[in-house]
């Protein structure tokens, strides 16, 4: 017994000291690969640290417009650290701005190569192919955004702004009724929301939706005018006058289209009088656009001011030839007149413009009636 624990006691200790060696060997040999890979993350930690700094430098450069300096900085942060896909879509989007659309469609690519869920990407890719007039490759990349981040009120307004570019204006609607949960009454959806229900036909109801989405933020131009277009489409022509004389319209108040909207406003509400004045106290310097003569020669129409139809006839005619309201100012001026067959001669040439053809064609036959019961007809009818 004491001899055989004697011959164990060597090989026991033989055995520690390989043990021993083992360890040692394993500790002064090199690092163990626990080791390496806790280094090899230290610097990942590193690396992507600095390259998160020279990326926020990128940033601020690309919000001042400096794009080269934004190029070079960014650059520098994917050498760095090339595993993150945001460092790629911000250089997408400088080139974007530079304009050099297909290199910034080869980086966008690359960044959902990198990341596949980067729902950014797929967003720059679609604002990309906008500006390329791709609206359907648009859609396609923004409707990928959402799908990825669906909380994301950007993404859900470009889709459904596009669906109603496209004549989509029921998909558009849906979707963003769909988005309600998440955007209850926000007002861009909803001023979106609007412009699908009046593409519709359900103007009233876009007007009471711009009432709620200017309700929540009226301290915004934007919103306001809106809600005036959508109450002059719903035939609210009273409230639309008080939405044009809200506090915060009063920088644009003066507005040519705004004081083209209000005139409307006042002709539907038989104060033809006010629109005709209103026009001539706002007509621009020089020769006034074409809206502006039109609702100016319907606004004298309509107040009796036959001298001022003439003279809109007769500017359109001159600088708008292919436009049917100069014919017809001028055809009713001289029906006014009793001067028939020159009347005549004017609703012809009107009616050849196709514009209005229901309302020419009516005031057409008024006149020939009338040459009929003094017994002439109409040159060459």
């Amino acid at each position: 017994m004491i001899q055989g624990s004697g011959a164990a006691r060597p090989r026991l200790c033989s055995a520690l000291a390989v043990i021993v060696a083992i360890t040692t060997l394993s500790a002064c040999g090199g690092p163990s690969y626990r080791g390496i890979e806790m280094r090899q993350a230290a610097n990942d930690r590193f690396n992507r640290t600095n390259a998160r700094v020279v990326y926020d430098q990128a940033r601020q450069a690309l919000a001042t417009g400096q794009f080269e300096s934004a190029l070079a900085q960014i650059d520098r942060a994917i050498e760095r650290y090339p595993k993150d896909g945001s460092f790629l879509v911000l250089r997408g989007r400088i080139l974007i701005e530079q304009r050099r659309m297909h290199q910034a469609k080869q980086t966008l690519d690359r960044a959902i190569e990198v990341d596949p869920k980067n729902a950014e990407a797929y967003y720059f890719l679609g604002v990309l192919a906008q500006r390329c007039d791709d609206p359907e490759g648009a859609l396609e990349n923004y409707t990928k955004a959402r799908e990825l981040d669906p909380k994301n009120l950007q993404y859900i307004a470009c889709c459904a702004e596009l669906k109603l570019a496209a004549g989509r204006a029921t998909e558009a609607r849906e979707l963003i009724e769909k988005s309600a949960s998440s955007f209850q009454f926000n007002p861009v959806l909803q001023q979106i929301r609007a412009a699908c229900l009046s593409m519709e036909g359900r103007r009233e109801e876009a007007a009471h939706v711009m009432e709620q989405a200017f309700a929540r933020d009226p301290d915004s131009p934007l919103l306001a005018e809106d809600l005036a277009h959508a109450l002059f489409d719903a035939g609210e022509w009273a409230e639309c006058l008080r939405t044009l004389d809200l506090a915060v319209l009063a920088p644009n108040r003066n507005r040519g289209d705004m004081i083209r909207m209000r005139a409307r406003c006042l002709l539907m509400l038989s104060r033809a009088v006010e629109a005709r004045d209103l026009l001539l106290l706002h007509a621009p310097p020089g020769q006034p656009p074409v809206e502006h003569l039109v609702t100016l020669g319907y606004a004298a129409w309509l107040a009796g001011d036959w001298g001022r139809v003439a003279s809109c006839g007769e500017v359109l005619v001159a600088s708008h030839p292919r436009l049917s309201e100069g014919y017809l100012f001028l055809g009713a001026v001289e029906r006014e007149r009793g001067n028939l067959q020159a009347s005549e001669r004017w609703l012809e040439q009107a009616s050849l413009r196709g514009e209005s053809r229901e309302m020419i064609e009516r005031m057409r036959r008024h006149v020939q009636a009338r040459l009929a019961t003094r017994g002439e007809f109409a040159e060459g009818g």
